[in-house]
């Protein structure tokens, strides 16, 4: 395994990362950012190429560096050893990471989605911070959904802020970006039900069945889903407030309807309980 060695922060690859905090860079290069050794082994696993590996010796040693990610192909990816310093200026995290890895974009297109029967989906339409996308990654790795759709994104699933949240759940799921037309039609045409959440319904969450193939549609949290969810939902749902403020943060407010899914289909057999509504 041949190392290069970069100590100059003016360095054309070392720019070309520090532009790739922007989506329009990412876009550019077709390539973004992923830190930290478990993040990089789960690109690896769900088949992003790793065209760059950089480490720092200091932290990880060069004598240890191939047995933290077998699954890399070390034959094709260039590894570059960076100082201390070079390394912390590119590393987006605070808590400085062992490796960081400039790995291909892939599309995230919905026919790229394989489905098992009665699939479980979580649509969220305009996120804008990336920490509630990431979050919600998280729930959906943790309820083993699907697929997450993110429509008319505001916020790039590639953002390293998105990444970072999700420690590494964004590799662990199917994750795709499209229009709301574009969803609501692939929808339609999977056979899958839409239940969209909204404050002005008047059925709670839990009265709906999701045993079924479904799709939890999810909102901004400052003005909800637009009207071409509405009028596309097969249910409108809400969750009861029972405080003096009507809103809740959205991550949360996704993985309360999501696990009574997951509820509804089977969760707590193995305590005894029984499926269903």
């Amino acid at each position: 395994m041949y190392i290069k060695v970069i100590s100059s922060a003016q360095n054309a690859l070392i720019k070309d990362i520090q532009g790739l905090h922007k989506a329009r860079d990412r876009k550019k290069l077709g390539l973004f950012l992923v830190e930290g050794i478990r993040e990089t082994g789960l690109a690896i696993a769900s088949g992003y190429p790793v065209r760059t590996l950089l480490f720092c010796p200091e932290l990880l040693p060069e004598d240890q560096l191939q047995a933290t990610l077998p699954g890399l192909d070390w034959h094709t990816t260039e590894v570059v050893a960076l100082s201390r310093a070079l390394f912390n200026s590119l590393a987006y995290r605070k808590d400085l990471p062992n490796v960081l890895a400039l790995c291909q974009l892939q599309p995230l297109a919905l026919d790229h989605i394989f489905l098992r029967p009665d699939p479980l989906i979580l649509v969220v339409e305009s996120v804008e911070k990336p920490g509630n996308l990431g979050a919600m990654l998280r729930t959906a790795d943790a309820a083993d959904l699907d697929a997450v759709i993110v429509c008319d994104p505001q916020t790039d699933p590639y953002n390293p802020n998105v990444l970072r949240s999700s420690v590494g759940c964004f590799f662990t799921r199917q994750v795709a970006t499209a229009s709301t037309a574009e969803t609501i039609a692939w929808l339609r045409a999977q056979g899958i039900q839409i239940f969209a959440t909204s404050l002005a319904s008047s059925q709670g969450y839990h009265t709906c069945d999701y045993r079924q193939g479904a799709a939890i549609i999810m909102g901004t949290e400052a003005t909800g889903l637009s009207g071409a969810w509405l009028q596309a939902a097969d249910a409108r749902i809400k969750i009861p407030m029972r405080g003096q403020i009507d809103s809740m943060n959205v991550s949360n407010s996704a993985a309360i309807l999501i696990y009574e899914a997951l509820r509804q289909r089977g969760f707590g057999e193995e305590n005894g309980e029984t499926p269903g509504l």
